[in-house]
């Protein structure tokens, strides 16, 4: 099995990794998870591997583990993670969404303070 995690390659797949980092995102705030330091470390690490669906699920497994807590919503939202795997390995690359960020320089740049804003994010969450 091969999988690749792809941070800063080109800036159209940190775009494309910044849009697929939205999933498991999103699926915590509406699902009204913990929001920690790891999890956001965790979406981002998500959102950008690049490979077969298969390594993927196994591998975000055993990302979970790493942030193991010994309660249900661990399990919870190690089932979040796995589902957001699922469904961001079927998001195609030059997607719609994609291509009208990357095509237009607005949409650009207030994705660069998104991912500028994430990453302070987690460093504050450090503190």
């Amino acid at each position: 099995m091969e999988l690749k995690l792809k941070f800063f390659d080109k800036e159209e797949w940190s775009m494309y990794g910044t849009i697929n980092v939205m999933i498991p995102f999103l699926l915590l705030i509406v699902l009204q998870q913990k929001i920690s330091y790891d999890t956001l470390i965790l979406a981002s690490i998500i959102g950008m591997m690049k490979g077969d669906l298969i390594p993927k699920i196994i591998f975000t497994g055993f990302l979970n583990f790493l942030v193991y807590e010994k309660n249900i919503e661990w399990i919870f939202r190690s089932i979040l993670f796995v589902v957001s795997t699922f469904i961001i390995h079927f998001i195609p690359y030059n997607n719609i969404v994609h291509k009208t960020v990357m095509n237009n320089n607005i949409l650009l740049w207030i994705m660069r303070s998104i991912v500028l804003i994430w990453m302070c994010y987690i460093f504050y969450l450090f503190i």
